[in-house]
């Protein structure tokens, strides 16, 4: 663990979706009662403000800063907590973890500068423990584990460098017409899907226009799903466990959320059932939350439109806001 911390590398200054959030954090993490972190499914469909907001309305003073990032999975989110602790910063009191069930990053990203910078040696040891520890299928441990080394031989190598020195070499300049800040209109950490003009992003919105049959149909699975006991589960409690007591030394208490997509994160309940997560709040579950899965609310399969956000950031807000109130009554 101390080896982890003090080889932590520093964040390069131009890694897309990380460096503008974590930079303007770094600057006034002094400010901020509340952190939201994980990935598109927190940076997309928490509101700052609404929240904010509704604690207001409640009495409750508090600022919040969504840090989701985009395509993060475990180890990386635990990584980018860990930054955050790192800066301790004076007000931080809570921070929301959206649990993301992935240990390993997508196969044609093990080489992206975002992904080789965060592989030192003590890093990439740890998460293949990790890996080793878990009830995955054996095949699964070892392209996970390679993914990971991939990642930390191509960053010793330097190779990670190389496609910025091709670019520059042959007078690359990246098309920023569908370039925004990350930060959103409030500078809260926080954008809509809606309001991103990358065209990428709106393909996938007609994509899912387009196949409505093929998203209710998911969604009832995932209502038959969560029925399901299931004997075998790749989870890793002691990995969470470590998470929260990181935090917990800090005087920071974790709050884990599962959002409202099409996953079922059982082994995540489980962790919880078996107390290595303290605080977990479901809203993976369309009977309960059928708003949430309206298609009228929806951006696509997984993600939240901003009417959907708004609908989703109050609900948090207000089961918060019920915490708060059970943990002053049982405070003696």
């Amino acid at each position: 663990m101390i080896l982890r911390e003090v080889t932590q590398p520093t964040i390069p200054q131009d890694i897309e979706e990380v460096s503008e959030k974590l930079n303007y954090f770094s600057q006034h993490k002094d400010s901020y009662d509340v952190v939201f972190i994980g990935s598109s499914r927190t940076h997309r469909q928490i509101m700052p403000q609404v929240f904010d907001r509704v604690l207001q309305e409640q009495g409750y003073t508090v600022r919040s800063f969504n840090l989701g990032i985009g395509g993060s999975y475990l180890p990386e989110t635990y990584f980018y907590i860990r930054k955050v602790l790192a800066m301790r910063p004076k007000k931080l009191k809570w921070i929301f973890i959206e649990y993301t069930d992935k240990l390993d990053a997508r196969e044609e990203n093990v080489r992206a500068t975002r992904e080789v910078y965060w592989h030192t040696l003590a890093e990439t040891a740890y998460i293949s423990q990790v890996i080793l520890a878990s009830n995955h299928d054996w095949s699964d441990k070892l392209v996970m584990m390679f993914d990971h080394l991939h990642s930390y031989f191509y960053g010793i190598t330097k190779n990670g460098k190389g496609s910025a020195w091709v670019q520059e070499l042959i007078g690359y300049q990246e098309d920023n017409k569908y370039k925004i800040s990350l930060l959103g209109q409030y500078q809260d950490g926080y954008i809509s899907y809606d309001e991103d003009p990358d065209r990428h992003v709106k393909k996938r919105q007609q994509r899912f226009l387009e196949k409505l049959d093929n998203y209710r149909g998911e969604v009832q699975e995932l209502r038959e799903e969560r029925q399901l006991i299931e004997a075998h589960q790749p989870f890793k409690p002691e990995f969470l466990a470590e998470m929260v007591s990181q935090m917990q030394r800090h005087g920071i208490e974790p709050i884990f959320v599962v959002p409202p997509s099409l996953h079922t994160y059982k082994d995540l309940i489980q962790s919880h059932q078996q107390q290595y997560v303290p605080t977990l709040w479901v809203f993976n579950n369309p009977d309960r939350f059928a708003e949430l899965y309206a298609i009228e609310n929806r951006f696509d399969d997984e993600h939240l439109n901003q009417q959907g956000s708004e609908l989703f950031t109050r609900l948090l807000a207000q089961t918060f806001l019920q915490h708060l109130t059970e943990s002053q009554e049982s405070s003696p």
